[in-house]
């Protein structure tokens, strides 16, 4: 037990002391969702209303994910599909209530080409049969970024030239058909972003490294 402690106390240590290579920061996208619509079997209670209030806080973490990089190119993905950690992860908030499903990230994508910044994050639910399935995506891209790569992202100036989207959909294996599908836009009033403390690194790595255990078991789906 003490040399469980121990270990705990001097990881925590030297996250503080000598940060690694790899750049964590958080983008909080604030708004108001509109354009919702609902087809096939969906009803209010799979999507939200026009004028809904929500926050999307991203995390990123640049030393996920499997990295691609190419002149005025720069992208991280991560989930069961390709055996990397996720490189983002999202908590969406609608109205004050935090949504379990659309956080319950299993990939991820995050690219800046020629100054705009896409950050994409899917979710799969558990089977509700042998044939539906589940997805939900949250999607957010800022554009106009002096940023030529992921790392800077977090030391420049963030554009407010902003758009996303949510989507929600049941798919039935079986017939291979959509049975339902709600989406809407995202309509920002602010973006935002933060360095964690040196202290809070550790914390997050572990947090990435818990969610990508537990995606391994559920089925990846990443809408673009």
């Amino acid at each position: 037990m003490r040399t469980s402690i121990s270990l705990a106390a001097s990881l925590v240590a030297l996250a503080v002391a000598a940060p690694s290579a790899a750049t964590i920061y958080t983008l909080t996208y604030t708004g108001t969702i509109q354009n919702v619509q609902l087809s096939g079997a969906a009803n209010s209670s799979s999507g939200f209303a026009n004028g809904d209030a929500f926050v999307a806080k991203y995390t990123v973490d640049t030393g996920n994910g499997s990295r691609s990089t190419s002149p005025g190119y720069d992208s991280l993905h991560g989930g069961p599909e390709n055996g990397h950690a996720l490189a983002a992860t999202v908590v969406f908030t609608v109205n004050g209530i935090k949504q379990i499903a659309f956080g319950s990230a299993v990939d991820s994508a995050v690219a800046l080409y020629s100054g705009e910044l896409d950050l994409n994050v899917a979710a799969v639910d558990d089977y509700a049969s042998s044939a539906a399935t589940t997805y939900y995506g949250i999607y957010a891209t800022t554009t106009s970024l002096a940023a030529t790569n992921l790392d800077q992202i977090p030391r420049g100036a963030l554009s407010s030239q902003s758009s996303g989207h949510y989507i929600n959909y049941t798919y039935n294996y079986d017939t291979n058909r959509t049975v339902s599908r709600a989406t809407g836009d995202f309509i920002f009033d602010s973006v935002a972003v933060a360095v964690p403390e040196p202290a809070s690194w550790l914390m997050m790595i572990a947090g990435f490294g818990l969610v990508g255990v537990t995606a391994r078991r559920r089925r990846l789906v990443l809408t673009a």
